[in-house]
């Protein structure tokens, strides 16, 4: 019979952590990958059943693959911290499994809760992150935002997973800090181009895609928010990487 590992990647999840792993308690195994902890995340995760292992944080798809590679089970649910399985979804996962047709991945639904709103609209509608996969037949690219290269098509599980996600700025900023780091990686590693003028078309281009084509005004001030903050974050990658670029030898 086939079996699944649900897996994460951590670093000071303390508050996430004992909530997260329990809504896997219907996995065969679950695996955290911790980049050094220096609260109680690692021990509250291996009171809950949790393989951990230690791994110096490089970037997301270096973490995850070690994930991967820890796992021992045929499938990998790959979950964040700060999102629970809902029994829905996991009755899913386990009629996947069951079913052994390792001929897909599958991207599931993922509703977000952003600055204390459940979020309906402001492009979080078409969140469907890659989270399910064999695992010999996948691994993960890119150093943030990363993605799952593999040679099967994607499916949809429609089933939800919820993600209590950004709680207020003090925490919007310091994930922006983090991610931007690696963005500067990403887009050296790809060569990409930036011209002066990026940041300042960039940044009003992403907040009228997400506050009107994206339906942004329908979740309320916290949709206003969070396509201004989402500009913001655009103006700011684009506006370093040309800085960068200009500094670095010719």
């Amino acid at each position: 019979m086939m079996s699944v590992t649900a897996a994460l990647i951590t670093k000071n999840e303390e508050m996430n952590i004992g909530p997260c792993l329990k809504t896997l308690d219907w996995a065969d195994e679950i695996v955290v990958v911790d980049s050094g902890s220096t609260d109680t995340t690692i021990d509250r995760a291996r009171a809950l059943g949790a393989k951990v292992v230690q791994s110096a944080f490089v970037d997301f798809a270096a973490q995850k693959n070690r994930a991967l590679q820890e796992a021992s089970k045929d499938w990998v649910f790959f979950i964040d911290a700060d999102e629970r399985v809902t029994p829905e979804l996991a009755g899913r996962i386990r009629q996947i499994v069951k079913a052994d047709e390792r001929t897909a991945v599958y991207a599931v639904k993922r509703n977000s809760y952003l600055f204390g709103r459940l979020f309906r609209y402001t492009g979080t509608q078409d969140d469907f992150p890659v989270r399910l996969l064999p695992r010999t037949l996948a691994r993960f690219e890119q150093p943030v935002h990363e993605i799952v290269a593999t040679a099967l098509p994607v499916r949809k599980i429609a089933e939800p997973l919820m993600h209590h996600s950004t709680r207020d700025l003090k925490q919007y900023f310091s994930k922006m800090d983090h991610y931007l780091a690696l963005e500067m990686q990403a887009m050296k590693l790809k060569e990409k181009r930036v011209a002066w003028w990026d940041p300042w078309l960039r940044a009003p281009a992403r907040f009228l895609m997400l506050y009107f084509v994206k339906l942004g005004f329908l979740d309320g001030i916290q949709g206003f928010l969070f396509s201004a903050l989402s500009g913001y974050y655009d103006y700011r990658k684009y506006e370093m990487f040309f800085c960068l670029s200009r500094r670095s030898p010719a």
